[in-house]
């Protein structure tokens, strides 16, 4: 999937402020979806990584013609973000639930 993207619209500002967005909006709905389920902050932040079912999706909305080449990329530059951003999140989440309040 990330073959598909094309290195330079790591220069298209319009892409990168779309996936920046995407990817602010991805974090934070899922710590604020599993803080609110169970009070539960380490819910939340096991839930970030998103990479395969967002590569999926991407992959089979690219074939079917409903992604634009843009939103294919601001959607790929996610799922990565969101893969690499996950473990060290869930990792501070469960030291910060283990300290008494």
């Amino acid at each position: 999937m990330g073959i598909q993207v094309k290195l330079e619209v790591f220069l298209d500002h319009e892409i990168m402020v779309l996936a920046s967005a995407l990817t602010v909006v991805a974090i934070v709905g899922k710590l604020v979806s599993g803080f609110g389920a169970a009070r539960n902050l380490p819910i939340g932040a096991g839930m970030v990584p998103r990479g395969e079912v967002a590569l999926i999706l991407a992959a089979v909305g690219k074939v079917l013609g409903i992604l634009d080449p843009t939103i294919f990329s601001a959607v790929v530059i996610m799922a990565i973000i969101t893969s690499l951003v996950g473990p060290p999140l869930l990792k501070w989440s469960l030291t910060a639930a283990e300290r008494p309040a």
